[in-house]
């Protein structure tokens, strides 16, 4: 330092090597959006201070250097108004002058950080450019105008839009109850009339829960005590019809209403069936299920979840050998699988039925397309497009529903052989792993036994994950904005007595891990409107009748979107789309 001070003050002029003071740093930006990098240097003389892409270093570096006299502090800035891919990569600070040259390079990182976050409807997905990350947060209220509203928690407050921000940050779900301030809250009272009913087998039963308080509560149920003393909901109304009594009908009941985000019961109410004549129920035709990462429920009722991706044994006839369907399961999302299409084998004389996403049917090298509402008939094969599922009936009376994206569902006549991952069809969940093709080694699980059905002949497939809980395999805040979709959709109205009888608490796992994890391919919709469209499927299937405007129920798209999604998701023909009937 002394030696500088002296040289400026005889005159002489101090060179001094150029040196990085403020260094860029790595970003990440999305396409289309700005970025810039910032850098300075000093030295004496005065330095030349530019960016320049790395690849073009060395021609940068060769360019002879400008004389510039005295000392100082220069700095520049890289700027891009519009992010393309083809912008990425590592740019070099170059600070230059007659005696040296200083560099410091950072990396520009085009990827569209949001693209597969899953934020709610109340969330924003939010970059941060410097770290690489993303992540949903609540959408803050920009609304100053007073319009008082009353919330489901019985708390006043400014307007809707402030509701929303503490629904979101609380991460819970308040409704609006009503404009204005809240009344003065009553405590609720459940009057569900005498606790003790007795009823004939064969006729109605009607439970009513009538309420009191206020403000009126936001929802009211009733649950039905099960075999293992837990209660489920059966109802979604405060009232409750049950139809021809029968043995299953008895039990406990109690009525549970929200109200104020607090779960008030009622007393519970006991039923008994008068067994002075017999049930004669309806038959039921066992069914085997298959949808999303996928999830599984054999002929019998067993119910589990497998992410293997292979050719698998569906079901067959497992004493003749007179047809197979077959599934191939491809990933679709993060350690997931789905089913990409199906192989029907019948009566081995004849080509298989390939059935593939998009309602697609192919035999022998060559697509067919499948008019709407038409039977159609491929040697004694019976084929039926309704406009949401593909439907094939075999002589024997085995039926096959494909909804176009991602399910399956086999109807099997009761007491006919059969084996594959939809299980053995005799009645009893109980043995239905037991039922595998070749005896797995180590414990017998439903994972081995799914594994027992894999046609891999070459051993080319990947072993399938070990099941891990939904919320480790989402993160909690995934988790926490899956679950709330969901309830959105499974809480609706349309779908209350169908879930009472399927079995809500499978559906409501099953629709949170979808939600969260898988992403079907060329599918644009959102994830949970596949679940309703499985759903209204699997409830119509089971006898149920769905509102045709469950779409918009739910806030799905329209159901010609939906379908021309479904469509649009497989390997499309040439034309119009199968929903639509050209024939005139």
């Amino acid at each position: 330092m002394l030696f500088v001070v002296a040289s400026v003050l005889l005159g002489l002029v101090y060179s001094e090597v150029p040196v990085i003071l403020t260094h860029p740093t790595n970003i990440t930006v999305s396409p289309g959006t700005s970025a810039e990098f910032y850098c300075k240097g000093e030295g004496s003389p005065t330095p030349t201070v530019m960016f320049t892409p790395e690849h073009y270093l060395s021609e940068v570096i060769d360019r002879p250097r400008a004389q510039r006299r005295g000392e100082g502090v220069v700095s520049t800035r890289k700027n891009f108004l519009a992010v393309s891919e083809a912008d990425e990569g590592w740019y070099v600070c170059i600070a230059a002058n007659s005696e040296g040259i200083a560099t410091s390079r950072a990396y520009l990182r085009v990827k569209d950080l949001c693209k597969k976050m899953k934020c709610s409807k109340k969330e924003t997905c939010v970059v941060n450019n410097e770290l690489g990350t993303a992540s949903c947060q609540c959408t803050a209220c920009e609304d100053t105008k007073y319009s008082p509203v009353c919330g489901s928690d019985c708390k006043s407050y400014f307007n809707s839009c402030s509701m929303k921000q503490e629904s979101c940050e609380l991460g819970r779900t308040i409704h609006e109850m009503s404009q204005g301030q809240c009344p003065l809250v009553i405590p609720l009272t459940l009057s569900v009339g005498p606790v003790y009913r007795t009823v004939e087998r064969q006729q109605s039963l009607t439970l009513t829960c009538e309420v009191e308080g206020s403000p009126a509560p936001t929802a009211v149920r009733w649950y039905k005590q099960n075999k293992k003393g837990v209660y489920r909901p059966i109802s979604y109304e405060s009232e409750i019809v049950i139809q021809h009594a029968r043995k299953s009908t008895a039990g406990d009941y109690k009525c549970v209403a929200k109200h104020c985000d607090n779960k008030i019961e009622s007393e519970i109410v006991t039923v008994e069936v008068e067994s002075n004549f017999s049930d004669d129920p309806a038959p039921v035709l066992p069914t085997c299920r298959i949808f999303g990462d996928p999830h599984i429920t054999t002929f019998d009722g067993l119910s589990f979840d497998y992410q293997g991706a292979c050719d698998y044994v569906v079901s067959m006839d497992c004493e003749n050998m007179s047809w197979i369907l077959m599934a191939q399961f491809l990933e679709c999302g993060e350690g997931v699988t789905c089913i990409e299409s199906l192989t029907l084998y019948y009566h081995w004389a004849s080509a298989p039925l390939q059935i593939t996403r998009g309602w697609i049917i192919g035999q022998g090298g060559e697509k067919m397309r499948v008019p709407l509402r038409e039977d159609v008939m491929i040697g004694e094969l019976k084929i039926r497009y309704t406009g949401l599922n593909l439907k094939v009936t075999l002589p024997n009376g085995v039926r096959i529903s494909w909804d176009g994206l991602w399910g399956v569902e086999v109807q099997a006549p009761v007491g006919l052989k059969t084996c594959g991952l939809c299980g053995d069809n005799d009645g009893n969940k109980d043995n239905d792993i037991e039922a595998f093709r070749s005896r797995p080694s180590g414990a017998l699980t439903p994972t081995t036994f799914a594994e027992s059905w894999k046609m891999d002949s070459e051993k080319w497939c990947a072993k399938p994950i070990d099941p891990v809980p939904t919320i480790e395999r989402c993160g909690e805040e995934r988790y926490e904005a899956a679950t709330l979709r969901c309830s959105d959709v499974l809480d609706n109205k349309v779908f209350s007595k169908c879930l009472a009888f399927l079995g809500r608490p499978f559906y409501e796992s099953a629709c949170v891990v979808d939600v969260c994890l898988t992403q079907i391919p060329r599918f644009s919709m959102d994830t949970e409107c596949a679940v309703a469209n499985t759903l209204v499927q699997h409830c119509e299937n089971a006898g149920f009748r769905i509102d045709q405007n469950w779409n918009k129920e739910v806030g799905c798209p329209k159901k010609k979107k939906l379908m021309q999604e479904i469509y649009d998701s497989g390997c499309p023909l040439i034309g119009d789309p199968p929903f639509i009937n050209t024939r005139k």
